[in-house]
């Protein structure tokens, strides 16, 4: 019996630690581009810009 409680509380454990470090270890941009157009803006249209991040699957400027 003791054996089982042991087992169940390793077990316990194990899947907490999974759960609490499931979306830390993801590096998952917040941004990416999945569209892109190849349509030249006027500079003076452009208030700001930056660039995608490189875990992104192609580099863009948005």
């Amino acid at each position: 019996m003791r054996t089982l409680s042991a087992l169940l509380m390793v077990l316990l454990l194990c899947s907490l630690q999974q759960v609490c470090s499931g979306t830390e270890g993801s590096n998952t941009p917040k941004k990416c581009c999945f569209k892109f157009a190849k349509v030249k803006i006027p500079l003076m249209r452009i208030i700001s810009y930056s660039r995608t991040s490189s875990n992104c699957p192609k580099e863009a400027v948005m």
